[in-house]
């Protein structure tokens, strides 16, 4: 199964992969020093294409739900906010 994106099984899987590949190596770039506005909008434009792709992929497999995937996605914001909260506490 190739999972690309006019697949009868889970279409656009690969897309999906690929497409978040793409975020971590911008993220690697600036992470390694390349923080130039250049990179920074690279990166904004594929979390743009990773937003797409996961679109596309929810709403093209059944099997997959968009409100399992927000809920999940809202619990790690909860989390994640929590975290740099008690991290500012911390620091005073």
């Amino acid at each position: 199964m190739a999972y690309k994106i006019t697949s009868q099984d889970l279409p656009g899987l690969a897309k999906l992969a690929e497409e978040c590949s793409e975020v971590a190596q911008a993220a690697a770039k600036i992470i390694g020093g390349c923080d130039t506005p250049d990179q920074l909008m690279r990166l904004e434009e594929e979390m743009g294409d990773v937003y797409a792709a996961m679109r596309f992929f929810i709403d093209n497999n059944p099997g997959i739900s968009g409100g399992r995937v927000l809920e999940r996605a809202q619990e790690k914001g909860i989390r994640w906010a929590a975290k740099v909260a008690r991290r500012f506490a911390a620091n005073g």
